[in-house]
């Protein structure tokens, strides 16, 4: 390969232009070893459009394709070949070379020299079609290599239909000698393949690798180094890989799903045991790093992400409350993650739901009528009947989760009866309904406890005056439309609404001012249900107006200097359920303080008196 050769044919051709379109190669390609700008930059440079920059690199390169100049440029190229192929290629192998047909083609070539990529743009005009005359193709990649093309070819149309029959991973033994091939033919048909093939030992799967073929692998290793072919129970093939994996916890019917859904792999059944059928393609014999048997398989942890260890917790649990998610993740991961990874998981609502507060099961989770008391057994317990008791009080609804149900809320009962305290047990009967859950029998009987016993006693007063936190107006628009749709309001959907603690005290601000406005009614305690008041829709379509203006809102605006004037304007002379008039004065002083404080036209006085839409 010759690239002086190249520089030496470019330059005199180049030599030969307009300054102006001599400046605009130099600029573009880097010539003579200097560095290559972008479109942008070159207009920067240059004082002139990235339109006109276009214009004159297309012109510049047309002038360039005379024949005697050309003729010594392909030439040239035609000597660097080996040079451009391992600068593109994305799959090097002694078998040969791929690049992937895809959007990032382009950015390939920039990684060219910039008299190399010149050079080729001067003889096809576009990349790409260097690569369709200078290689072989199939629909997805080029490629280059020692084989024939129709073995290559012929290989990978067998190595699809392989994979269209039986599922990943597969051992590379059983490719070879399926097809036929040597071990490096064999690399590069994987590659050209799939590109998110790779090898995993003596395996091929798609990367990243995730759970299912990894506990394929790992069984298959097991089974295969230290049984051979010898019937094994499932329950020791599970004890051995507990025994050796610290990252992953292995139940019966997750085993048995593996090996049952890769015949190619295994072969048995729950009764006679289970035995390995594909071979290796190398038989391991001595013990690897760490003191580890010789069939440990490393989890590729670069491949792994949080979503797949909290997955594989759940299961294996079915069900689980989130302190005890985080404890088994610390667990496995280690130092790898850190706890924030958990909660960002679990928000990926196509994989996990909510089934009770901080209680989380995968979405598929298996709910079947004779699986329902095992899931219903870990909420019986003294939290997450409170988190029941405080939310149903607010005026929840008993559909909330999908775990609280009237079975749910009779086992509770019971529960409590026998191990709860008296708090529990008697907040708990005032909240219940025994009709929807009682039989016949016994309904008489839970309606006297509740007539007797029933009390409420988790009540609590607010640790902070309620008008010394003012809301963000965003806040409290995203609440009451969150609320609309959901058809209630209370503290606690409140929280949830702007992503806050869920036993966030601070949220009693936002129903109070809420109340003052009369978008909801004042209640006699602020933990008990809100209901909508005759104001609601008025004040979502006040700031849906001022939104669509600004896309947000905030008490500056002209719609919250309105609800500013409205607020102090109310003139409340008598409590307002457990809105207080020392309260409201409190509020209405610090309103008017910053309006002063900020001294500027846009103060409460100067608020519009009227909005352009209807607003109260």
């Amino acid at each position: 390969m010759n690239i002086f050769s190249l520089n030496n044919s470019l330059s005199v051709a180049i030599n030969s232009l307009d300054k102006n379109l001599r400046d605009i190669l130099i600029f573009r390609y880097g010539i003579g070893g200097k560095r290559r700008f972008s479109s942008e930059e070159t207009a920067d440079s240059l004082n002139i459009s990235i339109k006109k920059v276009s214009i004159l690199e297309k012109k510049a390169i047309r002038k360039l394709r005379k024949p005697l100049v050309l003729k010594q440029v392909v030439k040239d190229l035609e000597s660097m070949h080996s040079l451009i192929w391992t600068t593109l290629s994305e799959a090097v192998s002694s078998a040969g070379e791929i690049v992937y047909k895809s959007e990032s083609l382009e950015q390939a070539f920039d990684k060219l020299q910039g008299e190399i990529l010149l050079g080729i743009k001067c003889q096809y005009e576009i990349p790409n079609v260097w690569l369709s005359e200078n290689a072989h193709e199939l629909p997805f990649a080029w490629f280059r290599s020692k084989y024939p093309e129709k073995i290559v070819s012929a290989a990978v149309n067998e190595t699809n239909n392989i994979l269209k029959r039986i599922s990943l991973p597969v051992t590379i033994q059983f490719l070879l000698k399926t097809l036929n091939i040597d071990d490096e033919l064999m690399k590069l048909v994987i590659s050209l393949v799939d590109p998110n093939l790779k090898f995993y030992r003596e395996y091929t799967a798609k990367r990243p690798l995730t759970t299912i073929p990894l506990r394929t692998i790992r069984i298959h290793l097991i089974l295969l180094h230290k049984y051979f072919s010898n019937q094994t129970q499932c329950h020791q093939i599970i004890k051995d890989y507990n025994s050796i994996y610290t990252d992953d916890h292995l139940v019966p019917e997750t085993a048995e799903k593996v090996m049952i859904a890769n015949p190619h792999l295994f072969c048995g059944s729950k009764d006679k045991g289970w035995k390995c059928i594909e071979q290796a393609t190398h038989v391991l014999t001595q013990e690897i790093a760490n003191e580890k048997p010789c069939y440990f398989f490393e989890r590729p942890w670069s491949e792994t992400t949080a979503t797949d260890i909290v997955k594989e917790i759940l299961e294996e649990k079915k069900i689980c409350h989130l302190f005890d998610i985080s404890k088994a993740f610390m667990e496995r991961a280690g130092h790898r993650y850190v706890l924030i990874n958990v909660n960002t998981a679990l928000r990926k609502e196509n994989d996990f739901k909510v089934m009770a507060p901080r209680v989380y099961a995968l979405y598929d989770c298996n709910c079947k009528p004779e699986n329902l008391n095992e899931l219903y057994k870990v909420l019986l317990n003294n939290r997450d009947c409170y988190n029941y008791i405080i939310e149903r009080y607010a005026g929840a609804p008993m559909n909330t989760y999908p775990l609280w149900t009237p079975y749910m809320e009779r086992m509770w009962c019971i529960w409590a009866q026998k191990h709860g305290n008296y708090k529990t047990y008697q907040s708990l009967l005032y909240i219940a309904n025994p009709s929807l859950w009682a039989t016949n029998e016994d309904l008489e009987k839970w309606n006297e406890e509740k007539k007797w016993n029933g009390y409420y006693y988790f009540e609590s007063e607010l640790s902070y005056p309620v008008w010394a936190t003012i809301p963000l107006l965003q806040d409290l628009f995203t609440i009451v439309t969150d609320a609309k749709l959901k058809g209630y309001i209370n503290w606690k959907n409140a929280n949830r609404s702007i992503n806050q603690l869920p036993a966030y005290h601070k949220s009693a601000s936002i129903l109070f001012i809420l109340i003052v406005l009369e978008v909801i009614i004042p209640a006699e305690h602020w933990q008990k249900p809100h209901y909508f008041g005759p104001k609601l829709d008025d004040f979502i379509s006040g700031l849906i107006d001022e939104i669509r203006k600004k896309g947000f809102v905030h008490w500056e605006d002209n719609a919250g200097l309105y609800l500013k004037r409205l607020i102090c304007d109310k003139k409340i002379k008598k409590n307002m359920g457990w809105v207080t008039v020392n309260d409201y004065k409190k509020l209405v002083s610090i309103l008017n303080k910053e309006s002063v404080n900020r001294q500027d036209p846009g103060d409460i006085d100067n608020a519009p008196k009227q909005l352009e839409l209807p607003f109260f």
